[in-house]
């Protein structure tokens, strides 16, 4: 009787459904481990950018004081994206405006998919000796200036903008 029982269409129709329930339970344990694996893969690479991205886009810089000699070299091949330099320096001057010491920033950036070297300067009131830096976004930095001796410090921001097809210029507020 248990033969005959074994090849009822009765029996075959749960042997294949549990055979699919099983198969099935495998498959939803798979597809949870997999999606387990990822998403630890993706959070432990998103904390290793971000710890990345903060190390270079801040930090504290010496002021060259370059009052006697040239500006530093405008080669943008010794420097990488969000470099900063700051520089203090004897202005040019013109017919309305004589020379004067002043602090100038370089930071340099992505402008036409390469990199390029912003410019901004502020006038020179008091002695600094470092310059701290923290990149706000893509183009815009905000900078402090302060003497490590006095604690005098000065806080501004610069930005860079394209104002053609091929140049650039930095601004100071």
């Amino acid at each position: 009787m248990w033969g005959l029982f074994k090849f009822s269409p009765f029996y075959l129709y749960f042997n294949t459904f549990e055979y699919k329930t099983k198969i099935m339970k495998q498959l939803i344990n798979l597809m949870s481990l997999s999606c387990l694996l990822l998403i630890a893969g993706c959070n432990g690479n998103k904390t290793e950018s971000v710890e990345a991205a903060k190390t270079i886009s801040e930090g504290v810089v010496d002021i060259k004081d370059v009052r006697k000699t040239q500006a530093p070299d405008a080669d943008i091949a010794h420097h990488k994206y969000h470099d900063v330099e700051v520089c203090r320096e004897i202005s040019k001057g013109d017919t309305h405006t004589p020379a004067q010491d002043e602090y100038t920033v370089y930071f340099y950036s992505n402008f036409n998919d390469s990199l390029f070297r912003y410019q901004a300067s502020d006038e020179a009131t008091e002695d600094f000796d470092k310059a701290a830096y923290k990149w706000l976004d893509d183009t815009s930095a905000s900078i402090r200036l302060f003497n490590s001796g006095t604690k005098k410090e000065v806080n501004f921001k610069v930005w860079g903008k394209a104002v053609g097809k091929n140049k650039t210029e930095g601004v100071t507020f």
